[in-house]
């Protein structure tokens, strides 16, 4: 009985997809129902999830703890948070939406393999498949010129990620391929081979995160895309992406930490820079917050960079409020609306806060504790950040990070005068109460998490360190 319930736990998402394409062909075209069909499935493959968290069909492949489950759970939440906004576009465009839906069920499938993966063969074509789902989810978007550059550049991208993976297996193979496997088996491997190893792994994930000099697609994409397009590559697999980031570093590339480390400080102020200077080029909100997302994940970078205790908890402290915050403003985004129409540009958006006074304070809310501004809860990562810069005598990179927040203010500032004191020159339409659902539990957390941060510390500490 308990394997059947694993079979089952294992099947749930494709199940979901084989009911979808039922509904899809044998009844009616309804939006709303593929919405329904996918929630519903992953709302029961979050309950076995949690039922089966220590029970796996193929152990040698697959291990599902405590911290694998976090993240699993997280990313669950996301993608039914998506799901559950990205319907308002649907339903306002009359558009079918069983593609859609199917590509995020076997987005989440492909994700949940990738969490629980503990076989660098299964974790190198997981990786590939999600970059090919995200890169036909690109397509879905848009149709025009500008569009099939940017996912002809993500295709090339794909190719580069595809060989230096297939190199680092390669390598390994035919030696045992498990994580505890292959961080020993790398000790004993030459330079060169390391560098292809750690290449293969470390660049895909970074790509993945936006984080500079590969963010290149994450700022040309966030943009222009359709709502849920956009809204996918700005929250829904971040705590995935970054879970595995996390375990590549501290299981596999442990013994390369050092080289590692001061790779990862020099691509963090890349990012830093270049997020910071990008949101002051853009009238779009959209791509303001697609900038401040490089910005965000080199500051998430630089404080994980030396992947020891203390930095892999205060990384994911501030991972936590980052993905709240940012999942809060997508949520917003559903609620800047105008004749059924999404609005992005800040010239559309006077008077904001005049028709729709909570949602501005919310947006201001949000976005005060993704600048890390005193007393958001945002600023006690940065406070953390600086204080460890500060004892370690790394007075410049203390500097630059203080310079490039200070760089940040003139974009904020502008977002806050064209929805607070400017005349109203929209007619916004009414807010769906999904919205208002999504963003006030979004400040709700981060309100919690500012009156008890050492209770949200302490909880996130014993998550990842369990039984250690």
């Amino acid at each position: 009985m308990e394997t059947f319930l694993c079979l089952i736990k294992e099947l749930c998402l494709p199940i979901g997809i084989v009911a979808l394409l039922f509904h899809y062909y044998w009844s009616d075209k309804s939006a709303k129902d593929c919405f329904s069909i996918s929630k519903y499935f992953i709302i029961i493959s979050i309950a076995l999830e949690v039922w089966g968290y220590d029970k796996e069909l193929f152990p040698q492949f697959f291990k599902t703890d405590i911290y694998n489950l976090t993240f699993l759970l997280a990313t669950s939440l996301a993608f039914y948070v998506w799901l559950l906004l990205s319907i308002k576009w649907f339903t306002t465009e009359n558009l079918p939406s069983c593609r859609f839906c199917v590509q995020a069920l076997l987005l989440l499938f492909c994700y949940n393999k990738l969490i629980t993966s503990n076989n660098i063969a299964i974790t190198a074509i997981a990786l590939l498949l999600i970059i090919i789902l995200q890169y036909m989810l690109l397509r879905f978007s848009q149709d025009n010129e500008e569009f099939h550059n940017i996912s002809g550049r993500y295709a090339a991208s794909i190719g580069v990620f595809v060989i230096l993976i297939g190199a680092a297996v390669w390598i390994l193979y035919p030696q045992h391929l498990e994580y505890t496997q292959v961080s020993q088996i790398l000790v004993n491997l030459s330079a060169p081979e390391k560098l292809i190893i750690a290449s293969g792994l470390v660049l895909v994930f970074m790509f993945m995160l936006g984080v500079a000099p590969l963010h290149f697609w994450l700022s040309d994409t966030i943009g222009p895309s359709i709502l849920p397009v956009s809204a996918y590559f700005g929250f829904v697999p971040l705590a995935a992406i970054w879970g595995m980031f996390i375990k590549i570093n501290t299981i596999l590339l442990p013994d390369l930490l050092p080289q590692l480390e001061k790779v990862y400080i020099l691509c963090a102020i890349v990012s830093l820079v270049i997020g910071a200077i990008g949101v002051n080029t853009t009238r779009n909100l959209r791509k303001i917050f697609s900038s401040s997302s490089i910005y965000n994940a080199g500051i998430i970078l630089l404080i994980f960079s030396p992947f020891n205790t203390q930095a892999v908890t205060n990384g994911t402290f501030y991972l936590l409020i980052y993905i709240i915050g940012i999942t809060g403003i997508y949520g917003l985004f559903y609620g800047l609306k105008s004749n059924g129409e999404y609005l992005s540009n800040l010239n559309t958006m006077h008077g904001f806060f005049k028709s729709r006074p909570l949602l501005a304070l919310i947006l201001f809310v949000l976005s005060c504790s993704l600048m890390m501004i005193v007393p958001f809860p945002g600023f006690l990562s940065l406070w953390n950040l600086l204080t460890s810069n500060m004892a370690e005598n790394k007075v410049l990179l203390s500097c630059i990070v203080m310079l490039c927040t200070v760089v940040l203010i003139p974009a904020f500032m502008h977002v806050c005068r064209a929805i607070f004191f400017t005349d109203k020159s929209t007619n916004f339409d009414r807010v769906d109460y999904s919205v208002y659902e999504v963003v006030l539990l979004s400040v709700g957390i981060l309100i919690f998490i500012m009156l008890y941060p050492n209770k949200v510390y302490d909880g996130i500490n014993a998550v990842l360190f369990y039984g250690e």
